[in-house]
């Protein structure tokens, strides 16, 4: 679904494809020769509802539209709508509505029939609707996937850049982002869903997305997912193979995280060039270990100061 915004981001998106295929020529269309994309291609997109419309219809009335939607001329004076739909339907909406003839054509750039082919009429349909802000992460790696897979067939750049590269540049993210939303095809839906409610981190997600359905599956029915990091996911990842190898890898993590931090009150300054080395021993024992601290340091060949200082910074007395 579109951006009620009607934000830059397409704009700049588009003009990364256009400096390939060339600029599209901005025309007037009138309503009734416009037609929706292919069915297969609109799948993974999120259909505006009544609601939305009519928001984008009173913002179109009272503002203007603010960016033209994006049509692929076909031989019979029909268009394809790229980009745009929600617009469009706003577009009707008022006029159904008003009956104004000025809402019978709508603003578009126009590419013409021999201007792009449909592989490239796909990537601009999937790069013209490809919202982060608004898609689910499911959703989104549907799309990035369906990128890839163009690039593949046709390289759209040619010749000497990796298909992830510029299908990551045809999307306007960085390679890593393309990455790991492509990686999370295969995940699971529930733990997708949990990205999207902010209790999974994508970093997380792209570990478990390298592991069978069936352990996915355990990690999310055992809540294992909640507070897990990185590492340990990761270590997950490469050495589990069973439900019994996650709770063991998470027994150990839960025992290595228990390290508790001290503030030390020390009887005096710490000298300069000097470091603190912590040292714990039992409460039954202390007594014993600070007499024989206290012989090592008085037999060391340590200089006079460094005795002093140390046997100071342990309140040993001489």
């Amino acid at each position: 679904m579109e951006n009620f915004t009607n934000s830059d981001g397409d704009e700049k998106k588009l003009s990364e494809l256009n400096s390939v295929v060339g600029v599209p020529v901005e025309r007037e269309i009138p309503l009734s020769s416009l037609i929706p994309p292919p069915s297969d291609w609109a799948d993974i997109f999120k259909k505006a509802d009544k609601k939305d419309i009519e928001k984008m219809a009173a913002s179109i009335y009272r503002y203007g539209l603010l960016h033209r939607i994006t049509l692929w001329e076909n031989a019979n004076e029909k268009y394809m709508i790229l980009g745009g739909s929600t617009r469009a339907a706003a577009f009707r909406f008022l006029y159904s509505t008003t009956k104004d003839e000025k809402w019978a054509k709508i603003p578009a750039k126009v590419y013409a029939p021999n201007q792009i082919d449909k592989i490239d009429a796909k990537r601009i349909f999937i790069v013209s609707n490809t919202d982060q802000r608004q898609m689910t992460t499911k959703n989104i790696a549907q799309a990035y996937y369906s990128l890839i897979k163009l690039e593949k067939e046709r390289a759209f750049y040619g010749s000497g850049i990796f298909s992830r590269d510029a299908a990551a540049k045809q999307a306007n993210v960085s390679p890593t982002t393309f990455t790991n939303y492509l990686k999370l095809i295969k995940l699971i839906s529930p733990l997708l869903e949990e990205i999207d409610k902010g209790t999974l981190p994508m970093t997380v997600a792209y570990e478990l997305a390298f592991l069978p359905d069936d352990l996915q599956q355990y990690i999310f029915d055992c809540e294992y997912f909640h507070d897990l990091k990185r590492r340990t996911a990761k270590k997950i990842r490469r050495s589990a193979k069973t439900p019994a190898d996650i709770d063991e890898i998470l027994s150990e993590s839960d025992s290595t995280q228990n390290i508790f931090k001290y503030q030390i009150e020390m009887p005096q300054k710490l000298p300069a060039d000097c470091e603190i080395l912590p040292l714990f021993v039992s409460k039954e024992n202390k007594s014993e270990i600070l007499q024989q601290l206290r012989q090592a340091v008085n037999d060391s060949n340590f200089s006079d100061d460094v005795k002093n200082n140390l046997l100071k910074t342990f309140d040993l007395p001489q």
